[in-house]
């Protein structure tokens, strides 16, 4: 039966088994198990990744050299995230870094959309923790994740990337070693210089949303500014002005990114880390909120010789909603 599968197309199913890209000179019949699994090898016979979930079972890596284990999980995380009317609904910045984390890893999981107004009831029901402090209240956000595997609840990227990294340590690493205390300031550093595009994006964000967040959205948004949403847009020659404010600062970033190029085309050299899917995120939310026809996401498309435009580009693997 294993010779015929090898002589099988590139892509092969079975009710409970499917293999894909396998390599045979290597492949030998202990890797393949019949009992409800997935297996997938790459034609250069190195670890390869993926976060198809079979019938109870679920295997995100497998090595074929028959020196490492496969890990295993028999339920997917659940990731918590926002919805809003663009097509495929995921479009805010910050589960969105999650969501390329899982994707990059490999590890199976599956999305629950969750309005804005349930956050809080939902962040209860789990048992994550607030994530800030807001007029002497609790505040409660997301992303969030419950991984049944673990049955741990957790809120906050940066806290479930690492989370990630922990508890699937065969799996990409998010912060490298070495790269923690560079990769958190880096973000505190790129949200802090990129704070003058908000009042170009916030207000278009409101109209992408549904009717129940986007009542949430406006008042709290509108509480935070003090004004209209209509009112936060700048428009004539303040416009410009504010405009150009959002090009520098998206040269501020380029110019920190290519002090690195030599190393590689990420912040941490030739692989990607949690802060390059932070900048990822930001730049992918604007492209759903503006729109793709809109001048302001050409405008950011051809800035910095494409460099924002390659980047999401290059990251479309790791977009997958499941």
């Amino acid at each position: 039966m294993l010779a015929g599968w090898l002589k099988a197309p590139k892509i092969l199913q079975f009710p409970s088994l499917a293999i894909l890209d396998w390599c045979p000179d290597q492949l030998n019949t202990e890797t393949l198990r019949l009992e409800f699994r997935f297996i997938l090898v790459n034609q250069s016979c190195q670890p390869a990744r993926c976060s198809f979930i079979g019938p109870g079972f679920a295997i995100h890596k497998t090595w074929i050299d028959g020196k490492h284990l496969c890990q295993a999980m028999s339920e997917p995380i659940i990731l918590y995230d926002i919805p809003s009317t663009v097509p495929g609904q995921a479009w805010s910045p910050n589960p969105c870094k999650t969501r390329y984390c899982l994707n990059y890893k490999g590890l199976p999981y599956k999305t629950v959309w969750v309005e804005y107004p349930d956050i809080e009831a939902l962040s209860k029901k789990i048992g994550t923790l607030p994530t800030d402090v807001k007029n002497g209240k609790p505040f409660y956000s997301l992303p969030a994740i419950y991984d049944p595997n673990t049955k741990t609840a957790l809120a906050e990227s940066a806290l479930i990337a690492e989370y990630l990294d922990a508890t699937y340590p065969d799996t990409p690493k998010l912060f490298p070693v070495g790269t923690h205390a560079l990769q958190h300031a880096f973000v505190a550093a790129f949200m802090q210089t990129l704070s003058p595009v908000w009042q170009f994006a916030l207000p278009a964000a409101n109209n992408i949303l549904n009717p129940p967040s986007e009542v949430y959205f406006r008042r709290t948004r509108e509480a935070m500014f003090g004004k209209k949403l209509e009112d936060v847009v700048p428009t004539g020659l303040a416009a410009n002005e504010e405009w150009a404010k959002v090009k520098a600062a998206f040269d501020t970033v380029d110019g920190w990114l290519q002090k690195g190029q030599a190393d590689g085309p990420y912040l941490t050299g030739k692989e990607p880390a949690f802060a390059d899917f932070v900048v990822a995120s930001s730049i992918l939310c604007f492209k759903k909120i503006w729109g793709a026809e809109s001048s302001q996401w050409k405008d950011v498309m051809s800035w910095n010789t494409g460099r924002w435009e390659a980047l999401i580009k290059e990251f479309e693997k790791y977009e997958t909603i499941v």
